[in-house]
């Protein structure tokens, strides 16, 4: 594969930095240290990126490894300008662009460095584009407050998965799976956007709770307002994007997005909602399949009904997420079932 790459003159102190590094790689050992510095380096400027990767394409031959990895060049750079921690430097005058030239004498060791080079390289950038999106989430039973970079919060409840984005222009939260309750920050400049697949909830400043179920996806807003859509296609503007047909909810308002339908906000509970962040489990005319399903998000044993005929009846009540054993005993009087503990889970059967 063919790829492109172009000169440009740097700074006299970046280029001797560039050519130390390369030494540096080759005569040392390179350890957790060496590579954490050269991290720190690169972050310094995007120039320090540019250098270096140029500096590797003079050598792309001398190993298997830089022939096998394919980087853009300038994609690393404008990511690394968009960086709050980045110091510009002076950019040089008018003078024409140069072309490093290593000794021939030096030049096995700088082949051998410029491996080095590219493994560090791949480590730290792996390292970096995860720090910048970040993934977080929780395991059965666990829940975790989280503060964004912009001071807004999410309370991730058990089994949740969110991954953050934020750019200039928008803040970008996914939430892969689960269910999480977001307090935005105000900033009309920056939308505040939650997506779970198909479904867009934009905010600016306000607080909701988004829940990721397996019939779809529930939004209820505590307070403010939001806007629930259908995500925009790959490649869609922002722009464009907020202008796709969207149902505003308020506070106190409910909407569950299915595949098949955008329906209209209904009224809700939002103490009901949230109740999971004061570890309890409240469900009101809930199917059981519904209630076994959450039931397992708490806890590490399954709960079972061997009775399918069971699963369809609609079940109210308020249960402690930290208590298993009480959702069981419940559903046992209830339905005169017998309580089985077995090597797979709690099963509950009629005698």
């Amino acid at each position: 594969m063919s790829r492109t790459s172009r000169s440009m003159p740097y700074n006299e102190q970046i280029r001797d930095e560039a050519t130390e590094w390369f030494v540096r790689f080759c005569e040392q050992e390179v350890d957790a240290s060496s590579c954490k510095e050269f991290d720190s380096w690169l972050r310094r400027s995007p120039e320090h990126i540019r250098a270096y990767m140029e500096i590797s394409a003079l050598w792309e031959a001398a190993g298997s490894l830089t022939r096998n990895r394919v980087i853009d060049i300038d994609e690393m750079v404008r990511r690394a300008g968009a960086e709050s921690n980045v110091v510009a430097l002076e950019q040089p005058g008018k003078s024409e662009p140069q072309t490093l030239r290593p000794p021939l004498a030096r030049r096995p060791r700088f082949a051998i460095a410029a491996s080095i080079l590219f493994s560090c390289l791949a480590l730290g950038s792996a390292q970096w584009w995860q720090a910048r999106y970040p993934t977080y989430a929780t395991r059965i039973g666990e829940q975790r407050t989280l503060t964004l970079p912009d001071g807004s919060t999410v309370e991730l409840n058990a089994r949740s998965r969110i991954n953050i984005q934020f750019t200039q222009t928008e803040r970008v939260v996914e939430l892969i799976e689960g269910q999480a309750l977001f307090r935005v920050a105000k900033n009309p400049s920056q939308p505040f956007i939650v997506t779970t697949g198909a479904t867009r909830v934009r905010a600016v400043g306000t607080q909701f709770d988004v829940y990721k179920k397996s019939t779809g996806t529930v939004v209820t807003v505590l307070e403010g307002r939001v806007a629930v859509s259908e995500a925009a296609p790959l490649g869609i503007a922002a722009s464009v994007a907020a202008n796709i047909d969207a149902v505003l909810l308020s506070a106190g308002e409910q909407v569950t997005v299915t595949p098949r339908a955008l329906p209209v906000p209904t009224h809700a509970n939002p103490a009901l909602s949230t109740a999971w962040t004061q570890g309890k489990l409240v469900f009101d005319s809930t199917p059981l399949s519904e209630v076994i399903e959450e039931f397992g998000r708490y806890n590490a044993r399954p709960l079972f009904i061997d009775d399918p005929k069971l699963l369809g009846v609609h079940i109210s009540g308020t249960f402690a997420t930290t208590d298993s054993a009480q959702l069981a005993h419940f559903l046992a009087e209830r339905f005169g079932l017998v309580i089985h503990d077995t090597d797979d889970g709690t099963h509950l059967a009629h005698d």
